[in-house]
């Protein structure tokens, strides 16, 4: 998968409290529920008279972003999973989102990157586009990688480091 971040358990306690729920209470914790509006997801929960509480992207996966991400997440530089034989994740292309909005793609279902960088990677994806279990469309490799961001998280990884240094945290050989 293509990767932003894995959040603590922090973040789970946080909502809660936010809702004025014990972990008890819930029945269903759901980060990407997709049966309201599609994709990519809202959070969702359900606690155990049946009450759902929805949270939008922003409360349930932007700001609570660089609060309650993994320390180890902020050292690494893989976001895209390069020594994988496939990737995938998220399209974060609003060019192509538009794109295929207007040629009447419905995106609910999700939009996704995908990477195949070995041959037995891409007859399998190729065997799962002729089962009909994948819809595919060209994208150039510039298109993909500003989706990804790569970059960004290449370069920032730097200043993570130097803190971990500094802070003597260790840091991943």
């Amino acid at each position: 998968l293509h990767c932003l971040g894995v959040f603590t358990y922090h973040f789970h306690d946080q909502m809660l409290h936010k809702l004025k729920l014990e972990k008890k209470e819930i029945a269903y914790f759901h980060y990407r529920e997709k049966s309201g509006g599609g994709w990519p997801g809202n959070m969702r929960m359900i606690d155990n008279r049946g009450v759902i509480v929805d949270s939008c992207a922003i409360f349930s996966r932007i700001w609570p972003r660089y609060y309650f991400m993994n320390w180890r997440c902020f050292l690494c530089f893989d976001k895209a999973n390069e020594f994988s034989d496939v990737s995938c994740g998220d399209c974060r292309n609003a060019k192509l989102h538009r794109e295929l909005i207007l040629s009447g793609v419905n995106k609910k279902r999700g939009l996704s990157d995908i990477v195949v960088r070995t041959k037995r990677a891409e007859s399998i994806v190729n065997e799962a586009i002729n089962q009909g279990w994948l819809k595919v469309f060209d994208a150039n490799a510039d298109s993909v990688a500003a989706s990804l961001g790569v970059s960004g998280k290449k370069i920032g990884v730097n200043t993570f480091v130097q803190v971990a240094r500094l802070f003597r945290l260790g840091i991943p050989e």
